[in-house]
């Protein structure tokens, strides 16, 4: 991996066992899209330096992922804002809660045919842990994020978010980016 940003982010992240569906993609390189059953629902993951290591569905595989911002996000104090700021936008509409998570990288939403997956995923969940982090000369905030019972590693460039601490609610899109465990 020649990204130093990312294999330092990569390194933080925590392991997650998960098990395969298998090879969606491989977009050589040493990095392909591979999709996993995250329990509550399938995500795709962009995984680098995948070479050896047994993706085939049903395998169970270590993987350490991370999600990284893909465009604007919003950050709320807590859940009672996030709510507040839902209905409001719903206008009397459907409320996500505020730990959900859409794998909008594994399907189309319009059933489009030339959809190709990808690794995104439209989150919404609690930060539990906050810390600053020096990552290839950058500042960066390392948020440690709770959906339910997943808890996920996300980085965030300096200056992304506006404030940032435990209690917050994030919702964003995010890129799922991870490396074998085994690496």
């Amino acid at each position: 991996m020649e990204d130093k940003f990312l294999e330092g982010a990569l390194l933080r992240a925590r392991s997650h066992s998960l098990i395969s569906e298998g090879l969606k993609k491989d977009y050589g390189d040493g990095c392909a899209l591979i999709g996993f059953d995250l329990g509550i629902c399938p995500i795709n993951i962009e995984v680098y330096d995948f070479e050896g290591v047994d993706f085939s569905e049903g395998q169970k595989a270590d993987i350490r992922f991370a999600l990284f911002p893909h465009g604007d996000g919003d950050i709320y104090k807590d859940e009672a804002e996030y709510y507040a700021e839902a209905k409001r936008k719903a206008n009397g509409g459907m409320v996500w809660s505020a730990e959900s998570i859409i794998p909008s990288g594994t399907f189309s939403p319009t059933a489009d045919e030339n959809f190709e997956e990808n690794s995104s995923i439209i989150l919404r969940a609690v930060v539990t842990d906050t810390e600053s982090v020096m990552l290839d000369g950058e500042r960066t905030l390392h948020l440690t994020l709770k959906m339910e019972d997943c808890t996920f590693d996300s980085f965030f460039e300096d200056g992304m978010l506006p404030f940032a601490e435990k209690g917050n609610v994030i919702s964003a899109t995010f890129l799922a980016i991870g490396v074998s465990a085994k690496k």
